[in-house]
């Protein structure tokens, strides 16, 4: 059995960004900077900059999935958004 959690905690945060650069998340070719700017997403939304959350899925204390959502940067502040 699997669990949705909301990302609350900087010791989670890691976790995700682990999952995340890893290859059980997906395969990716990164481009310059895209790592940098995943990690400091996931961060950021611990201290609600950038109105950014998070959530992962977890099995038997792994993350096996990971979804992140922000606000549209064109948005006037309504809730509007996309997933990342």
């Amino acid at each position: 059995m699997f669990e949705i959690k909301k990302l609350e905690t900087e010791e989670d945060a890691l976790r995700i960004i682990d999952f995340l650069h890893s290859d059980r998340a997906f395969e990716h070719t990164w481009a310059p900077g895209e790592k940098e700017m995943i990690r400091e997403a996931v961060l950021a939304s611990l201290k609600k900059e950038g109105h950014h959350q998070y959530w992962y899925v977890e099995e038997k204390g792994e993350i096996i999935g990971a979804l992140g959502i922000n606000e549209n940067v064109y948005s006037n502040r309504k809730s509007k958004c996309h997933i990342s």
